[in-house]
Formats: structure tokens, sequence, C-alpha cells
């Protein structure tokens, strides 16, 4: 299995779609639970700015939670986002 970056921008590792963005979540979300989250983007890294997308719900798997207004990695799998990763509580 490899890794293999398509056209559109999508990485897959094997057949799960690895796509994985940086955001900010709009509240504080508990583990096990989902939460809104808003994507950031731009094209230096201190200078990410939020997208005009709608925010996602995303689901804390890991970890002891997200605080509001944590930064945030997020990815999208076939059955909805999840975060990754975050700030420290």
């Amino acid at each position: 299995m490899g890794i293999r970056p398509r056209a559109d921008g999508v990485t897959r590792l094997g057949r799960i779609p690895a796509e994985v963005r940086v955001g900010k979540a709009t509240s504080a979300i508990a583990k096990g639970d989902s939460g809104p989250v808003q994507f950031y983007g731009g094209l230096v890294a201190d200078e990410l700015t939020a997208t005009n997308e709608d925010e996602v719900q995303a689901y804390v798997r890991m970890g002891s939670g997200v605080a509001d207004e944590a930064w945030v990695y997020v990815q999208r799998f076939p059955w909805g986002y999840e975060i990754i990763g975050s700030d420290c509580p």
C-alpha cells in the first residue's frame, strides 16, 4: 500500500481517503461526541484564515476532548469527519 496523490488533491492510503484539513473547533467537544469545526486555509502557515465553507461536524475518538477555539487536524473518512489531532486542552 502506498500513498497515491490524485489530481483533485485527495490523497488515498489504500482504499480509505486520507484528506486532512486544518480547522478550529467553534465550541468545546467532549471525547465520544461530535462538534462543529470551521476549516482554515491559506498559503502561509502563520496566516491561515477561515474558509467560506460550511462548518462540519467532526467526531472526537481519541484524546480527552477538544477545547473551544482549539486548532485541530480533521480527517475525512467514508463515514464522516474525525478530529485526529488538536491543541492540548
